[in-house]
């Protein structure tokens, strides 16, 4: 936005406000906890989902869990992935899950990009 600031074509209304939006947090480890941190510092909602912690943990960093993956992305404006890649997480972000999400959701991949199907997310567009 700065670049459109600089430039004189910035009108105000390109971007989105994050307080009040939904973030998503997929793995709730070291990263995923810094990152919820930072967003309820913008006033998001902080959602988070991970397989391998207990909810009650989620739960006592302020943070709401989800009981599926899929739940995570019908929940939240943004995802953030935070998973890592393995046998079991590669290619498992697909068109199915991604859809989930509502219009204009926004899905960001600071995980490994294997986790990523991304042929079928070419579907989306």
């Amino acid at each position: 936005m700065l670049i459109f600031a600089v430039r004189n074509f910035y009108n105000g209304k390109a971007g989105t406000e994050l307080k009040g939006k939904k973030l998503g947090i997929l793995a709730f480890g070291n990263v995923g906890r810094r990152v919820a941190h930072i967003a309820k510092g913008f006033d998001m909602d902080v959602y988070a989902y991970d397989a391998f912690c207990p909810a009650s943990v989620i739960e006592s960093e302020g943070v709401k869990a989800t009981t599926s993956q899929e739940d995570l992305f019908k929940q939240c404006d943004i995802v953030s992935l935070h998973i890592p890649a393995t046998a079991e997480t590669r290619q498992s972000i697909n068109y199915a899950l991604v859809n989930y999400m509502p219009k204009g959701g926004v899905l960001i991949n600071t995980a490994r990009k294997e986790v990523i199907n991304e042929p079928e997310l070419l579907n989306l567009m």
